[in-house]
């Protein structure tokens, strides 16, 4: 599937009218860009009973040629006979060939449920289930972290139980079971089963047992089961979902992360992303690292460049690190992504505020002063960004790092146009990283108060901002040249919006009045300008924490020599390179050593890409080749940067005279066969080569010698019997 920015539609899976007959079968919606309830089939509810206050399943088969709804159209959501007016209701989701409605809540009306599909006004109703009574099981039971909490090894599973029988002598029992997502009687395999704490009897006080997971990613349904034992306990109905998700974290960005510095993790986790979407591709859209980007009317993203013409932009998006003083300060962070898709897609919120937060709520994630940011895929439903509050909400004071802790941001975007979402993920980060109050009037919600821009007196907000009245956040000017540019509209009153001063009313106000710095800034309309005030807040915070680290693993050192393989004796052998990004060494902390030799190397400032130089004095090559390079750090183990040969050219030998091949000798190799690099290999020994070469020639000449003599003889005896007369010879 292929999905740009602003497309219209989508096909979601190959046809499955095969699969269906008769009046069942469905040709394609009335138009092309439209998707119609005719193209969804009569589907499952599981499991088939349900106590009430659990949840379920629903899914329905796509049918003849379907797509997802337009962008113009709304949700797809499911609704049940049971719903009370003015239920919200829930919006179903696209896998592959099915419509699927997880987790739909079990309500308190016993008895047959149907539930409705519905979509701009038309509903069918495709599907049915039970509902039974949960007080006649002697236990209740429920999940601890949301609609589909998230559990993996490391993040236990935490179940919270109670009684419905005061009296009651069984034990109670959780089953995990895996969901299949196939249409069968029982599309459930049970994985593992772990006994309950049980409440006291007598007592309608719940308790909590902690479910220690190590199970593969996928999603799972919590069973509560009743009786003596484990082997002979029955499954109350009805199920309580959670997902398994792989806790490993992926660098967002390559080499820009350094895991033991002292910096703020931003973790990013997507929730029900559409096909053929990438999470670390929207993620780094909307971070907009490279500056502000662009969108044309196609829907092209592209950062900001001097040919950008004003006729192709519809729209600037500045995230968090287009907006200063995060765009100076990217280094302060660490950014990461995790693979998976939430089904729920607060699962992963958290809030570090000791008032409302629960212990371990980032319980399996290691690395300190962590935030995670979710980003979700609310197409056709309202879904309202917002983040929890820090570990330090209210305090005047900068705290030191080790006492911070973040809260998460839920960020609801349009996936194929997430750009449109990035100034609104730098605002919900001003309040889950840096404590930032929202500046705007909202009616219906109570005033809001806190340091630093939310006072509740003049006085209060003369003792926070007073000595920076009249101050104007520099960035405001380079947000105007760029609107100006783009010919967007330019407010006459821009600069006075975000000029500190007290201005009355915001904080949400209904109530008491607030007293705020500015006008107008980032936590008001969503203008990419902290404003004065906030934005010292955001950088006193941030000084607590540092870019970079000491240098530590040879990895994180890079040396090149020259001549890197060969070179002749009395050569001057010089390296250099340069330390991983965000690296720092002091001075003689990095050593070379060749042929006796040592030299200290030293650093280089850093460059505008992060990166220190390392230039090391030259070495010798004195003594015998091969010369080895060896690099250590702070006197450790040493490492090899290179190894050297001799250059020199060999001198040429005088050719060996041709030896007469009529001339054979045969040497019989003796008990030093095995010394004789020739014969047998083995070790060179230079003593019985130099004998066994003379030995050879005496042999050779005396062979010589010899066989001339006898050719000699042979020749004066042929040369009488020709003169002699015929007769008798001699014996």
């Amino acid at each position: 599937m292929v999905l740009g920015l602003l497309t219209v539609s989508s096909v979601v899976g190959a046809s499955s009218a095969a699969a269906q007959e008769g009046p069942e079968t469905y040709e394609g919606p009335a138009f092309e860009d439209q998707f119609v309830l005719e193209g969804v089939g009569p589907g499952n509810c599981w499991p088939l009973q349900a106590v009430a206050g659990t949840t379920v399943d629903c899914r329905f088969p796509l049918i003849g040629r379907v797509q997802e709804p337009a962008l113009w159209q709304g949700a797809v959501t499911v609704r049940q006979s049971t719903d009370w007016d003015g239920a919200e209701p829930r919006p179903c989701r696209f896998d592959d060939d099915e419509l699927w409605c997880p987790n739909v809540g079990v309500n308190f009306e016993f008895g047959p449920v149907e539930v409705s599909l519905e979509l701009e006004g038309q509903t069918r109703t495709l599907a049915s289930y039970e509902v039974v009574e949960p007080w006649t099981f002697d236990y209740s039971m429920s999940l601890v972290g949301g609609e589909e909490p998230i559990a993996f090894e490391g993040r236990p599973l935490i179940v919270s139980s109670w009684r419905n029988d005061l009296e009651s002598q069984e034990s109670s029992y959780v089953m995990v079971r895996r969901r299949l997502n196939v249409s069968r009687d029982d599309p459930f395999e049970t994985v593992m089963i772990e006994p309950l704490q049980t409440p006291e009897p007598g007592s309608y006080e719940g308790v909590e047992t902690q479910i220690d997971i190590d199970l593969d990613p996928g999603r799972y349904a919590a069973v509560l089961c009743v009786g003596p034992s484990q082997a002979e306990c029955s499954m109350v109905p009805g199920t309580y979902s959670f997902q398994v998700i792989d806790p490993t974290l992926h660098e967002l960005v390559d080499q820009h992360n350094r895991p033991d510095a002292a910096r703020i993790n931003l973790v990013f986790v997507g929730s029900n992303l559409p096909a053929g979407v990438a999470l670390p591709t929207i993620a780094r859209q909307m971070l907009t690292i490279g500056g502000p980007a662009v969108v044309d009317f196609e829907g092209n993203v592209s950062e900001v460049s001097d040919t950008t013409s004003a006729d192709e932009v519809a729209h600037i998006g500045f995230g968090p690190f287009a907006i200063e003083p995060l765009r100076s300060e990217v280094d302060r962070f660490n950014l990461w992504y995790l693979d998976g898709d939430l089904v729920d897609q607060r699962a992963l919120f958290h809030n570090a505020d000791p008032e409302f937060a629960r212990d371990g709520e980032l319980a399996g994630f290691d690395l300190p002063n962590t935030s995670i940011v979710t980003l979700h895929h609310s197409h056709g439903t309202f879904s309202r960004s917002e983040a929890w509050w820090t570990s330090f909400r209210g305090r005047t004071d900068v705290p030191q790092r080790d006492e911070m802790e973040f809260g998460g941001a839920y960020v609801s975007i349009d996936a194929r146009n997430p750009l449109w979402s990035a100034t609104t993920l730098a605002h919900e980060l001003g309040h889950s990283l840096f404590d930032l109050r929202d500046e705007y009037t909202e009616f219906g919600r109570s005033t809001q108060f806190g340091y630093p821009n939310c006072a509740e007196s003049a006085e209060q907000a003369d003792e926070w901002w007073g000595p920076l009245e009249g101050q104007v956040d520099p960035f405001v000017h380079e947000y105007a040249q760029l609107l100006d540019r783009f010919d967007f509209w330019l407010p006459d009153t821009l600069i006075d919006d975000v000029t500190v001063g007290l201005i009355e009313g915001g904080c949400y106000g209904s109530g008491a009045t607030a007293y705020r710095p500015t006008a107008d800034s980032l936590m008001n309309n969503e203008i990419p300008v902290f404003g004065a005030v906030n934005r010292a807040r955001v950088e006193a915070l941030l000084d607590r924490f540092e870019s970079r680290v000491d240098l530590a693993r040879m990895e994180d050192l890079n040396l090149r020599c020259f001549p890197a393989t060969r070179a002749e004796p009395g050569a001057a052998v010089r390296c250099s390179g340069e330390l991983a990004r965000f690296v720092d060494a002091a001075a003689g902390s990095i050593e070379l050593s060749m042929a006796g030799q040592v030299v200290a190397c030293s650093i280089d400032r850093v460059d505008d890409t992060g990166v220190r130089g390392v230039s090391c004095p030259e070495l010798i090559a004195t003594g015998f080749a091969p010369w080895t390079v060896v690099v250590s750090i702070d006197d450790g183990l040493g490492q090899v940067v290179a190894r050297i040969e001799d250059a020199t050219p060999e001198q040429s030998q005088p050719e060996s005279p041709v030896a007469d091949t009529t001339a054979t000798s045969e040497i019989a190799v003796g008990e030093g066969e095995a010394d004789n690099p020739v014969a047998g290999g083995g070790t060179y020994d230079g003593d019985v080569v130099l004998i066994s070469g003379i030995f050879a020639l005496v042999v050779i000449g005396i062979g010589g010698w010899l066989f001339s003599r006898s050719n000699k003889r042979a020749r004066e005896r042929s040369e009488r019997e020709r003169t002699q007369p015929s007769g008798d010879g001699e014996a």
